[in-house]
């Protein structure tokens, strides 16, 4: 009997001409071409951007090589303080420390696997949503989104791949499985805290959308109770006894989690990272952008160029689309929507890395946009009319990505050669218990393996009271090196003037090395200190 039941939220894909849909052979031909596209990005992007890095994933790498040097879980060795926000990508890193491999290079190459590792997600969604059009429009834009590559080297693309298959494996029917990978993914990043929140709330409901959509030949059939359905296979999946989803989906995510919060705090004293709290008082330094205010910036930098007017132009008839419909589509938006929600409240400052999941949310709305266009002009004179300017609008974004990612290629961050060289030059020429202080202590401090005093209080939080306070980095610096008297200075006297200012430092430190770059003011000066 045909399906005509009112409420059914994923009608079915049908082969007849009415549909908007491909039929099965294109559904598998654009499977293939999902695949290929999710093994051809990355390469090329990996061949592009292998030497790409910015200071803050560095972090990270140092707690990698101290464990795996023997130092322990640690930045500083003998100071246990977690901040890192990636614990466990940081312990993923480790055995490629050990066996002396270059770890931003395995990191950058990581990245870009879980770019189309998230590419191949997005179409699983899409076909579990029975929504192959918006699938594979997001697949198509997500691998080259210029916010997600600019995170490369940070843990952010591997652990938003992990969320994304959480959610296929949680709009697939299997809720333990995702409780399992969203947990690894919070421990990876603790943003996925978020997703497990989204994914526990559509278990919640008595019966999620999704569930109730009817079998590709249209043919109505109620699931039994020990039976549930699953979109796109005509197939029905046992549930495992009579145990609640939400129970299995929140007791594997709970035996991940939990044993790591308890080690977590008999070692470094709390569970959480240290830099959370700096990072909120970092929003509190005058003239600091908010996160809000930062969101509001990159949507008028992608208004500004017309070959991405297609992105902003879908995602409002997506958003309604995605929220009407309330498909698997919906838990990508929905995470992104509360990622933007909780970072607004916590009142961070607007770092380019925390806008990844506002990236997704705005490609899934965008290509549940591309959806609805296909469906509502459907075929014209026997053409798929809907399909080809989805298609063309697709290449155009996918036109705007390309240039923005050979701009990031052409002008790479300046600081990563002229942090990496006064890392090295501290590396040879300074005692291995000596001291050093800077305002940003990544790629110096991994580089140098030296002990860093940080003027923006990640790795000593007790700076960071300072922004409390309404200082600035200036007041923040002059205290931390009053307290922790370091050895040497790594600064550039044109963005913070201390020694220059100082008569006191003056006559305490002087110029040991200088490495000018003509794309700065003033030159990277490293100051050997007497106390």
């Amino acid at each position: 009997m045909k399906s005509h039941h009112r409420g059914v939220s994923a009608p079915a894909p049908s082969t007849t001409s009415a549909s908007p849909h491909p039929a099965a052979p294109a559904l598998r031909l654009a499977g293939l071409l999902v695949l290929g596209w999710s093994l051809i990005a990355p390469i090329i992007l990996f061949a592009v951007f292998h030497g790409y890095g910015f200071d803050d994933p560095y972090i990270t790498y140092r707690y990698a090589a101290n464990l795996a040097a023997g130092q322990g879980f640690v930045y500083n060795p003998g100071e246990r303080v977690l901040s890192t926000t990636a614990p466990l990508y940081a312990l993923l890193l480790a055995p490629f420390a050990a066996l002396g491999l270059d770890v931003p290079l395995i990191s950058n190459l990581i990245g870009c696997l879980s770019l189309g590792a998230g590419a191949l997600a997005l179409w699983r969604l899409g076909r579990l949503a029975g929504m192959p059009v918006a699938g594979g429009a997001a697949a198509m834009l997500y691998p080259l989104s210029p916010y997600l590559v600019l995170t490369l080297g940070a843990e952010t693309t591997f652990f938003m791949a992990l969320t994304l298959w959480g959610f296929v494996t949680l709009a697939a029917g299997r809720p333990a499985v995702a409780g399992l990978l969203l947990a690894i993914a919070t421990l990876t990043r603790a943003d996925a805290a978020l997703a497990a929140v989204v994914g526990g709330g559509a278990l919640l409901l008595k019966q999620p959308p999704w569930k109730r959509s009817p079998f590709p030949n249209n043919e109505a059939r109620t699931p039994t109770c020990r039976e549930e359905q699953v979109p796109g296979d005509p197939a029905h999946r046992p549930i495992s006894g009579n145990i609640h989803p939400l129970w299995r989906f929140s007791g594997a995510y709970a035996v991940i989690v939990l044993p790591f919060l308890g080690a977590a705090w008999l070692y470094f004293g709390s569970p959480l990272p240290a830099t959370l709290g700096v990072k909120r008082s970092q929003g509190r330094i005058p003239g600091s952008r908010s996160y809000l205010m930062g969101l509001g910036q990159q949507l008028a930098g992608l208004a500004r160029r017309p070959l991405f007017w297609p992105l902003l132009g879908l995602a409002p008839p997506g958003l309604v689309t995605g929220l009407w419909r309330r498909g698997p589509l919906l838990l990508p938006l929905a995470w992104g929507g509360l990622h933007i929600l909780a970072y607004s409240l916590l009142g961070v400052t607007a770092y380019f890395w925390y806008y990844g999941p506002a990236a997704l949310a705005l490609i899934t709305a965008a290509a549940l946009g591309a959806e609805t266009l296909a469906a509502w002009l459907g075929p014209w004179r026997g053409v798929r009319a809907g399909g080809i300017l989805v298609a063309i609008l697709v290449s155009l974004v996918l036109a705007a990505q390309v240039l923005a990612l050979a701009r990031m290629a052409t002008y790479p961050d300046p600081r990563l050669p002229l942090y990496r060289a006064a890392g090295q030059w501290l590396a040879v020429n300074t005692d291995p218990d000596a001291r050093v202080g800077a305002l940003e202590v990544g790629i110096i401090g991994y580089h140098s393996g030296r002990p860093m005093v940080d003027f923006a209080g990640l790795i000593q939080p007790e700076v960071a009271s300072v922004f409390e306070a309404g200082g600035s980095y200036d007041a923040a610096a002059r205290q931390a090196i009053a307290t922790h008297q370091p050895e040497y200075l790594v600064n550039q006297e044109a963005a913070i003037p201390l020694v220059s200012t100082d008569p006191e430092l003056a006559a305490r430190c002087i110029a040991v090395a200088e490495f000018p770059d003509p794309r700065y003011p003033s030159p990277l000066i490293i100051y050997r200190c007497g106390w």
